[in-house]
């Protein structure tokens, strides 16, 4: 009984994940039963001891109660809708922390394997969704949990969908992965060569510029790996940044002598970015949300509240996340909100010595994140239960530290 027990709550994490990754906003009630499911699980389980770090408690309790102090700001100030954040700023964040401190080091491992399925099946709908919208020229309606968007300057019909967003992770993981890797799986592989065309398919300018950034994180974090380890891996790196650039240059080559691609659409696609268009609502979004700012710097003006410029029917939810944090909690809150990010990162940069993860899983988790956090900036990402739990996924692998050994905090079971 016991060992189906434990079986069964490995397999409803793994349905859990895959829905919500390959169906963000979708399902919901069928994955709040899952949940439940997941969390009840290990107390029919025999008793496994494993060590918590107190410091990510911590961390936890911070992170849940300077979010609570907004929404109870916000009561205070008679805001519209403060109560509609209490899900996503406390109860979300504490069940994915207390599951993330449960996960060990095999089913992190096993985790990895369930995301690299989940990432071809979205690559596949997405690139089929893609397919069918400009075959058919289809521009309205939706087609595997995709719809398909006009966007100026860019010569076909686009895809957008939660599944979008789950890539941005996903797929950065892997690619990481795959710069510092000398065997790749063949899903991989697979993976890595898909989510090219892809991502072009998406046509958002926020994935494009993740690739670039990408090379120079899996670059910077390997000068923080011990020295045989960065050796290895500075090695794989620099070949596979080289065979890339190799590949790159005999497509550009063929396109320009067969004039397959107008490089200079594509250009001015990518030159067209928040700034370069005064139509580009987000400018108005900047402009009302400084605004409403100035007038409360330090506190700012509390959960569920607008600014002057209405992006959403939800009170307080704007696509500029950051500055939006700013407008809702001020300078102390926006503080103490990179402070906890910053130390999160700095732990996770430890664990490249010193988790018992292997360092090239938590290189790529680094990165993943950090993108992940990039292309939040202007989408409210962390505003979704399907979402925000990419942000304490670091936790794992901090936990799952050498240093750990030493504390004295147990829980009774794992995953």
């Amino acid at each position: 009984v016991f060992q189906f027990c434990r079986i069964l709550g490995k397999y409803i994490g793994y349905v859990l994940i895959g829905l919500m990754l390959i169906f963000p906003y979708k399902y919901q009630g069928i994955k709040a039963i899952l949940l439940f499911l997941l969390l009840l699980s290990p107390f029919f389980q025999r008793k496994e001891t494993i060590v918590v770090s107190k410091k990510l408690l911590i961390w936890g309790y911070v992170y849940v109660f300077s979010n609570l102090f907004s929404i109870c700001y916000g009561v205070f100030l008679s805001n519209p809708a403060p109560y509609v954040y209490v899900l996503i700023y406390c109860l979300w964040p504490l069940i994915f922390v207390y599951l993330t401190l449960l996960i060990s080091k095999s089913y992190f491992y096993s985790l990895i394997s369930c995301m690299r399925y989940c990432l071809f099946v979205i690559l596949i709908m997405g690139i089929f969704a893609f397919l069918m919208f400009n075959l058919t020229l289809m521009k309205e309606g939706e087609i595997l949990g995709y719809d398909a968007t006009i966007r100026p300057g860019f010569p076909f019909i686009a895809i957008s969908g939660g599944a979008v967003t789950s890539v941005i992770f996903l797929y950065f993981f892997f690619f990481s992965l795959f710069l510092v890797t000398r065997k790749l799986v063949k899903l991989d592989w697979i993976n890595i060569t898909l989510g090219v065309f892809y991502i072009f398919f998406t046509s958002r300018r926020v994935i494009f510029l993740n690739f670039f950034l990408a090379f120079f994180f899996v670059f910077l974090l390997i000068r923080f790996l011990n020295q045989n380890k960065r050796t290895e891996l500075i090695t794989v790196y620099k070949k596979k940044v080289g065979f890339m650039f190799f590949i790159l240059s005999i497509i550009v080559v063929f396109s320009l002598f067969y004039g397959l691609v107008d490089f200079e659409a594509i250009g001015d696609f990518l030159d067209n970015t928040i700034g370069n268009d005064n139509n580009d609502p987000r400018i108005a979004q900047f402009e009302s949300l400084i605004a409403g700012w100035v007038e409360k710097p330090l506190l700012g003006n509390g959960t569920g509240v607008n600014a002057s410029v209405i992006r959403s029917d939800i009170p307080g939810t704007y696509e500029l996340s950051y500055i939006a944090m700013l407008f809702e909690r001020g300078i102390i809150g926006m503080l103490i909100f990179v402070t906890q990010y910053l130390i999160l990162m700095f732990w996770s940069i430890q664990g490249l010595k010193k988790s018992i993860v292997e360092c090239r899983y938590v290189l790529s988790l680094i990165v993943a994140v950090n993108l992940f956090m990039i292309a939040n900036a202007t989408n409210p990402y962390l505003g979704a239960f399907d979402h925000i739990w990419f942000l304490f996924l670091p936790i794992v692998i901090i936990n799952l530290s050498k240093d750990n050994k030493n504390e004295n905090l147990c829980l009774n079971k794992s995953l």
